[in-house]
Order: C-alpha cells, then structure tokens, then sequence
C-alpha cells in the first residue's frame, strides 16, 4: 500500500492512512458496544442512592463472555 521496506516502522504509516492500531480498535469497539447496550449493564446508583463519584460505573456482575454473548444476541 505505501511501498514501505518490511522493517519500516507502521507508526507513521498508521497516522499517514488514518488507521487505528489493532488493540485500539479493539477497545473502540468494545466502548461503542458498551455506548450502545447500556441496559444490559448495571450501573453503580441502582444498588445505592448515596451520591459518590463512581455512581455511574458499570458493575461487574457477570463474566463478561456472558454479557457479550447477550448483547451479540441483540444484534440485528
């Protein structure tokens, strides 16, 4: 694609073409699908309604591999 030498460092090449690294692909998608399934979470204030600063972090409640199978399943 860029006629780089293969030992060229991508990291410029990535900012050149605009593209995201795997691993923050990786977490940009799982954030979208977080953003987009927020009921199927549970949010820190719905166990207690005293007003702290991680009252809107979600709760680990179940294996993640569950929650995503659930919300895969929501998918169209």
């Amino acid at each position: 694609m860029a006629g780089a030498q293969p030992r060229t460092s991508c990291r410029s090449l990535f900012k050149e073409f605009e593209i995201l690294p795997v691993p923050c692909q990786y977490i940009l998608s799982l954030t979208k699908i977080i953003i987009n399934n927020q009921e199927v979470f549970e949010a820190n204030s719905s166990i207690h309604s005293t007003n702290t600063r991680n009252r809107h972090n979600f709760i680990d409640q179940m294996p993640i591999d569950l929650v995503f199978k659930k919300v895969y399943s929501m998918l169209p």
